[in-house]
């Protein structure tokens, strides 16, 4: 059965085949079953319809019959040698068939297509895979012009691997699947806009108004400003917020990065007051710090990375301030809390006199609290204590693994 969409990497495309049988009022002839395509030579004498060996195809109305010898063996999609079945493409099977890539493997431009159909008793071999299928006959039900189906009805269609001899349409193929029409591909290509960026970024969203909008707005700017507003779009920023951004003065390298580490539109902006920490706050979001936590570290005067390690070791907001205002080395803080100290240990640690990182240290070797606490009571040097302890469990040679 087909159907009349193709649905892959969450697009929708029209299905041509589909369409063709639709507009075409068709239904299939007695003795078929389902519906195919495949490309031949008009010889321009004659209108012969001719395959890439030189096979002649009938006119509509008539059955075509592959000449033999048939391999019986061969459930290939491809014939093995010359008269080994006839050769068509289809989604009659599966959906996502490639089905322009099966019609270019008879290496024929799509410029003179034939609408067939066939009975699936006489199905010889299938390649799903590569969109092709080998058939004992088929019945020719119409002549398509391929250059005019693509032309006239390939906006939002599923074109993939189409080939024309004409390869300005072939080129033009990605921008239809993209949503454009054939006017404004011609207009672009007038303009001299890359069609494979145009094609980008149709693809992701952009209509041809915004598309020629920011062609005006940043053609002055340095060279990778299209590959950076392709890839605000596919980050999902829409035309109008890229345009603010960088009205804001907003690299647009830095707000797609922005925007691939989960950051909106407006957390974005609400940054870019200093934009010299715009890639600080980039690095951040990369890094899996959310909005919240990086401006809680600006407020409390302190980085983000360290901010958020003591957040993670345990501390609240309220103590990592405290830390700051008692002039904490974060990091030796965050090496305590993780070592199993308790903020009000290394609070109390630090009154004693204690330099907070001797104090990580002493807990990353083992010592409780109270181990330290009586090493400072008997005038002890907290230090040499914990390097003891670490001396004491170190592995001798003989304990060591062999590698």
């Amino acid at each position: 059965m087909l159907i009349s969409t193709v649905h892959l990497l969450d697009k929708t495309y029209t299905n041509l085949l589909e369409l063709l049988v639709r507009d075409g009022n068709h239904t299939l002839p007695a003795g078929t079953t389902r519906w195919g395509l495949r490309a031949v030579y008009r010889a321009s004498n004659t209108g012969e319809r001719c395959s890439s060996h030189g096979f002649v195809y009938p006119a509509p109305g008539n059955w075509a019959e592959a000449p033999g010898p048939i391999v019986e063996r061969n459930t290939n999609g491809f014939p093995r040698r010359v008269g080994d079945g006839l050769c068509l493409s289809t989604t009659e099977l599966d959906p996502e068939a490639p089905l322009w890539h099966g019609i270019a493997s008879s290496r024929i431009p799509a410029d003179h297509l034939l609408l067939v159909a066939y009975h699936d008793d006489d199905v010889l071999g299938t390649d799903v895979w590569n969109g092709t299928m080998r058939v004992r006959r088929m019945f020719v039900v119409a002549d398509i012009d391929g250059v005019s189906l693509i032309i006239q009805r390939g906006t939002g269609a599923y074109l993939s691997g189409v080939e024309l001899s004409d390869p300005k349409i072939t080129n033009a193929a990605p921008v239809l699947m993209a949503g454009a029409t054939w006017s404004e591909i011609q207009a672009v290509i007038a303009d001299r806009i890359d069609l494979r960026w145009y094609a980008r970024v149709r693809q992701a969203g952009a209509g041809d108004e915004q598309v020629r909008h920011a062609f005006q707005q940043f053609r002055q700017l340095q060279q990778f400003w299209q590959h950076d507003y392709a890839r605000c779009l596919e980050a999902g920023g829409s035309h109008d917020e890229i345009l603010e951004a960088s009205s804001a003065g907003i690299p647009l390298g830095a707000y797609d990065d922005a925007r691939q580490a989960g950051a909106s539109h407006r957390e974005i902006l609400a940054i870019s007051d200093d934009l010299d920490d715009i890639y600080d706050y980039v690095y951040a979001r990369i890094s899996g710090v959310s909005d919240s936590r990086y401006r809680a570290a600006r407020k409390a005067g302190v980085d983000w990375y360290h901010y958020d390690d003591a957040r993670k070791a345990g501390a609240s907001d309220r103590r990592v301030r405290r830390a700051r205002r008692l002039e904490f080395y974060l990091p030796d803080y965050v090496r305590a809390l993780r070592a199993g100290a308790s903020d009000r240990e290394v609070r109390a640690a630090h009154r004693a006199g204690i330099d907070v990182g001797d104090y990580a240290l002493a807990r990353e070797a083992g010592l409780t609290d109270q181990d330290v606490q009586t090493a400072l009571h008997i005038g002890r040097n907290v230090v040499e204590v914990a390097n003891e302890r670490f001396h004491r469990y170190a592995p001798t040679f003989a304990d060591e693994l062999p590698f």
